[in-house]
């Protein structure tokens, strides 16, 4: 049994009913997942899973996400479509106003570049217009 796949997206090349091989197979991917995404004692890393049985129910990957700092959270069902009315109403308005903040900074600063000290007032303007 392998996973291949980049960070992003992880593929199995095993599919079977048996609930222990689903089981093996989320912790072998939980297992490539904390290859990537380990947390430390100061700063957890979570993981948003959906409720399955190989999610909720599957020790190893429990012990392996409490050992590594991982925060799992199982959303409730059918909430996807709920969660992402977000880039709908926030995250398309605040990108969009924020790119003609942007625009409006750099034209009345010409030459000028950007930085760690103006990009908050920036996105003040930005947020307030969403």
């Amino acid at each position: 049994m392998s996973l291949v796949g980049t960070h992003s997206q992880v593929v199995c090349l095993v599919c079977n009913d048996s609930v222990c091989l689903k089981l093996e197979v989320s912790s072998l991917w939980f297992n490539h997942f904390l290859a990537h995404a380990k947390g430390t004692e100061n700063g957890h890393s979570l993981i948003r899973l959906d409720r399955h049985l190989s999610h909720t129910k599957n020790l190893e990957v429990i012990d392996e996400a409490k050992k590594n700092f991982v925060t799992i959270l199982c959303l409730p069902p059918h909430c996807t479509q709920k969660l992402q009315q977000l880039d709908v109403g926030v995250m398309i308005p605040l990108s969009h106003y924020h790119g003609i903040a942007l625009q409006k900074w750099m034209n009345n600063h010409p030459g000028r570049m950007v930085s760690l000290f103006q990009i908050g007032k920036i996105f003040d303007e930005s947020y307030l217009k969403a």
